[in-house]
């Protein structure tokens, strides 16, 4: 008889489903933390099976909340997602929880009458319809605004949203929208970073959205062993874990939570691990390696499972949220199963611990990768029939979503159904904002099949057209699609007379968006005869030809489409956006009409213009000089910009808002904005490299350029190859110039201002010459050139003669001064020095103030009056220094200490009292910004305004030499100017 010894060793058959969530006290108190002390928004970051709804589910927990309190939803893993979609289904599923819909309902406003189209089943509990708005982003705006106040009258205090990388854009765009509201609820939001689109508005909330409230971002970080030992004891029934077991599990499986319990399980059903004095442990560690993929471990599983029950799952998974029993034996074995077959598979499905019932006869996957495991693990034929299926059960629902119904119906090939769902989920889009979803959902219409109806494709490409207006346009990518689909369309000859016209000019609207401007204008040109059926269409074609951006065209062409426009409605109004284009054609082309153009535009009853438009308005007026009147036209389309809440448009006010300060002198209010746009997660709608210029600009004038001279040239080539030429465009090249210039290297000041010179020759563009013109001049005469730099003036004179533009008027003075010293007419040259510097800085323009002031020192030297002269430049040299131009100051002070000054002493950098170092100001304020806060709460910390902050904030980033609020934190930490310490939120 075999002895044995006091060691007892055991097979497991049962595991636990692991309900502790191991390894994140930290992170759950400080979510508890947040959402108990108030308004929160709670944002949990992760990998696939990190661990993020058993946080949320710990956190609500700890909370103690009604259930009616919290509305929860979900994203769901399908490539064209409804817009608000997901929210409409989490409200209805939140309405079964509760018995009091109907009163609840009965306290909205007349607004909630907008919420019958996203809920037509509650039709009969709200208020009467709307009348339709005629534009869509008004029912959009109206609509979120509606749904925000269902919120508040359904009483809910947490808004939960898990994968909201898989969310629409619509339902994240009412999250901001609602995490800004007054009173609102505090928000609970789930998402893989590694799966946010580059366009997802949950870069913006994620960075800290609107919240007034309190802000929290947890990423959750994989699992140690001592973890993976604590979570692989509570699914053994708390039995304690061998160290060797759990290092090999750690290593196996990376520490991933669902990784962990999903090996666990198989070796659950392997009989592969065994109790060795009390100690759960692996039989043979060297032996069969614990499946290093959820994948791996799902599929073996399924194989273990019985017929049914795998069917089950698959059906599960291809239905892709949580459906009744009714609904998954529907979708998994049609009208063949029994009673007893579909208890029987549920029972075993549910065993296997993959799916799981959400809330009574509601089922669905544990985790989406398991579901994703059980779909590649099936046959295409098999799937194909399943989503068939599916798309018939769905169909059955009235409240189904269209986005699901048409990704039913693609998977499973029934095209003609596909495209009936998916042409309505567009025009959800569309009304909702939703531009990317809606452009790519029309493309793939158009691309399915070859065989339109003439009525039908012109419908199609109409709703393209109204989705790529949404922004004032869409990402390159997007529109580079959307451009090729088109074009296939033209090649087709499918469409003929005016709807060939109208695709001509929708797909040139796309070329520009993705910067090919030449082939733009060129289909423009060629739509106009096809679109004289369609006046209003042929006149949104003439106004953008009359855009003055292609350089090979005199200004005279461009400006000729706008008298054609004149002729097409001489009898009628123009619609506002020509307006808005005719009057963006006459002030970039230097015409006098552009500001009465712009006041036209101004008075319009009820204007209710597109950003984009006033935006491109905005951007032609900052050659004329009248910053004070394109401030007030900036500031006042900041409220149009944040209600499209559009990144897009976002992105171009900053850039906006930028170029003004970079013009009127405000750097270190520049430096700031530099930030935020630096900041902003890589928007794919912005290729704009006058973005990077301006930062480089500053670096140039800086104490620390290191390469920011080559990074500008880099730039000022880029813009040289472009399709299109902007007058801000020339700005890279005439900071090189001017910098060329003062280091007196006027050849190479000439080789970055010839080119230049000769287009606004070429074009009669003479506005467009402000920039560059006195450097230009100045290396000329610095050539010995006398006569070529007085012809360029006399013509840049005749150019701007008789315009309202007070910078060209500075440039002729500035100019004429250089001219008349260079003469030894020091008299002439000092009168015409000091016009120039009170003309710019009436603008004002302090940077070219000051240069003009550095060049009435220069003439009060010719006039041998060197006192005066000293005088005069130690004033701009301390001015230069406070402005940021290191530079420019330290040419300065070379010409005082020739002179004689003391004030032109070598220690030039920094600003006087601190010089290159900071202030106890500026180390307050980024000592604030190191511990997370913004600069408005910065500022209520300090008493001060978030202006003055900002400012205080730009001058640090300028001494540290970092572009980022960021960057100057930790620059400032590292060299010990500010204590090291953790954000407190």
């Amino acid at each position: 008889m075999p002895t044995f010894s006091g060691r007892t060793h055991a097979t497991v058959d049962h595991v636990a489903a692991s309900s502790t969530c191991v390894g994140r006290d930290g992170e759950l108190a400080s979510a508890s933390a947040a959402l108990s002390t108030g308004r929160a928004l709670i944002v949990i970051e992760g990998e696939p099976g990190i661990g993020k709804s058993r946080m949320v589910s710990e956190i609500l927990g700890a909370a103690n909340l009604r259930p009616s309190a919290v509305l929860m939803l979900a994203g769901l893993p399908m490539p064209d997602t409804f817009p608000l979609g997901l929210l409409a289904d989490g409200l209805r599923r939140h309405a079964r929880r509760r018995d009091d819909l109907e009163t609840a309902l009965a306290e909205l406003s007349p607004l909630g009458g907008c919420l019958h189209a996203l809920l037509p089943d509650w039709s009969s509990l709200l208020p009467p319809p709307l009348p339709p708005e005629d534009d869509p982003r008004a029912t959009r705006r109206r609509l979120r605004a509606a749904l925000v106040e269902l919120v508040g009258v359904l009483d809910i205090e947490v808004v939960v949203l898990e994968d909201a990388h898989w969310s629409d854009a619509a339902t994240l765009e009412w999250l901001l929208l609602l995490d800004g509201a007054d009173d609102g609820p505090s928000l609970l939001v789930t998402d893989r970073p590694s799966e946010v689109p580059d366009s997802s508005p949950l870069l913006r909330l994620r960075s800290r959205g609107n919240s007034p409230g309190t802000y929290l971002r947890l990423t959750l970080q994989a699992l140690d062993v001592d973890a993976v030992a604590r979570l692989t004891s509570a699914m053994l029934d708390g039995a304690e874990i061998s160290h060797a077991f759990a290092a090999f599990l750690r290593e196996h499986t990376d520490g991933v939570p669902l990784a962990v319990e999903e090996s666990i399980r198989l070796l659950r059903e392997r009989h592969d691990i065994e109790l060795r004095d009390g100690r759960w442990a692996r039989r043979a560690l060297d032996e069969i390696g614990v499946p290093p993929s959820v994948v791996d471990s799902v599929r073996e599983r399924l194989t273990r499972l019985p017929e049914p029950a795998r069917r089950l799952l698959e059906a599960a998974a291809v239905l892709a949220e949580d459906a009744t029993s009714d609904t998954l034996h529907s979708v998994a074995h049609g009208d063949t199963s029994t009673g007893a077959d579909e208890i029987e598979s549920m029972a075993a499905a549910l065993s296997s611990g993959l799916l799981r019932e959400v809330r009574p006869d509601r089922y669905a996957f544990r985790h989406s990768l398991d579901a994703e495991a059980v779909l590649a693990s099936a046959d295409a034929p098999r799937v194909r029939a399943l989503h068939r299926r599916a798309l018939e059960a769905l169909a059955r629902d009235e409240g189904a979503s269209v986005v699901r119904l048409a990704h039913h119906a693609k998977e499973a090939g029934d095209t003609t159904r596909w495209r009936g769902y998916a042409e309505q989920a567009a025009d959800v889009a569309i009304d909702t904002g939703d531009d990317e979803t809606a452009i790519l959902t029309l493309v793939a219409i158009i691309e399915s099949t070859d065989q339109w109806s003439s009525p039908a494709l012109s419908a199609i490409i109409g709703k393209l057209d109204a989705a790529r207006a949404i922004g004032g346009g869409t990402s390159i990518a997007t529109g580079s699609r959307a451009a090729e689909a088109l074009q296939r369309v033209i090649d087709r000859r499918v469409l003929d007379g005016a709807q060939l016209g109208t695709a001509m000019l929708v797909r040139a609207r796309l070329l520009w968006v993705i910067h090919r401007e030449r082939d733009a204008y060129e289909l423009f040109e060629e739509s106009v005869p096809l679109l004289e059926e369609r006046p209003q269409e042929a006149e949104r074609a003439m106004v953008n030809l009359a855009l003055p951006m292609i350089d090979e065209w005199p200004i005279a062409r461009h400006l000729s489409w706008l008298d054609r426009v004149d002729t097409l409605f001489a009898t009628e109004p123009q619609v506002m956006p020509a307006l808005e284009g005719r009057a963006t054609a006459l002030l970039m082309a230097g015409h006098p009409e552009g500001w009465q153009a712009l006041e036209t535009v101004l008075g319009q009853p009820g204007r209710d213009s597109s950003p984009s438009q006033m935006l491109n308005v905005i951007g032609a007026t900052f050659p004329w000089g009248r910053l004070h009147e394109t401030r007030r036209l900036l500031e006042r389309e900041a409220q149009s910009v944040a209600a499209a809440n559009h990144p897009r448009l976002d992105d171009i006010w900053l850039l906006r808002s930028v170029q003004l300060d970079w013009y009127s002198g405000a750097w270190d209010q520049a430096r700031v904005s530099i930030a935020r746009l630096d900041e902003r997660t890589d928007e794919p709608y912005l290729d704009d490299p006058t973005e990077t210029a301006y930062a480089d600009a500053l670096d140039c004038f800086g104490r620390t350029p290191g390469d920011a001279v080559k990074r500008l040239e880099e730039v000022a080539a880029r813009l040289a190859r472009s399709e299109s030429v902007l007058p801000t465009c020339l700005d890279p090249a005439s900071t090189l110039a001017h910098l060329a210039v003062s280091s007196g290297d006027f050849e190479t000041a000439l080789a970055h201002t010839r080119s230049m010179a000769e287009m606004v020759t070429r074009r009669e563009a003479w506005l467009w010459a402000v920039e560059f013109t006195v450097s230009h001049v100045d290396a000329l005469l610095g050539k010995g050139d006398v006569p070529a730099a007085v012809e360029f003036v006399d013509r840049f004179e005749a150019g701007t003669s008789g315009l309202d533009a007070p910078a060209a008027q500075a440039v002729v003075h500035e100019s004429r001064a250089a001219l008349a010293l260079a003469a030894g007419e020091s008299r002439e040259a000092i009168a015409l020095a000091q016009e120039a510097a009170r003309q710019w800085a009436a603008m004002p323009r302090l940077h070219r103030e000051l240069l003009a002031l550095e060049r009435l020192g220069a003439c009060l030297i010719g006039a041998d009056r060197v006192p005066e002269a000293v005088g005069e430049l130690e004033a701009v040299h301390e001015r230069l220094r406070e402005l940021g131009s290191v530079h420019d100051a330290a040419r300065v002070a070379r010409t005082l200490r020739a002179h004689g000054s003391r004030t032109g002493r070598p220690e030039v950098n920094g600003r006087t009292g601190y010089g290159d170092q900071l202030s106890p100001r500026e180390r307050e304020v980024l000592q604030l910004v190191a511990r997370g806060m913004t600069n408005k709460e910065a500022a209520a910390a300090l008493f001060l305004s978030p202006k003055t902050v900002g400012l205080h904030l730009g001058s640090a980033m300028r001494k540290l030499g970092v572009h980022t609020r960021t960057a100057a934190a930790i620059a400032a930490t590292q060299a010990g100017l500010i204590e090291n310490s953790s954000p407190d939120r």
